[in-house]
């Protein structure tokens, strides 16, 4: 068997829908999907405010969800 070979791509949070499910979209070409925070990190990215750009991981045979996997901190200014 093939390993899956994930997607790995930075996003922004344009809306929180539910407790850990939240409207992402591409910073490179602003396409909209679904983003959750999986269980071990619901405490470290509890956090997350729409504006917040993240990291996810998504497979290439389903481009309409993704897993949040980190917060990529703001630049100080």
């Amino acid at each position: 068997m093939m390993p899956i070979h994930h997607i790995v791509s930075e996003a922004r949070v344009v809306h929180k829908l539910a407790d850990t499910v939240f409207r992402l979209e591409f910073v490179r070409n602003g396409y909209q999907f679904l983003g959750h925070v999986p269980g071990p990190l619901h405490q470290v990215l509890s956090d997350l405010d729409v504006g917040d750009e993240v990291r996810v991981e998504m497979t290439p045979y389903d481009l309409q969800k993704a897993k949040i996997v980190r917060k990529i901190p703001k630049l100080a200014k």
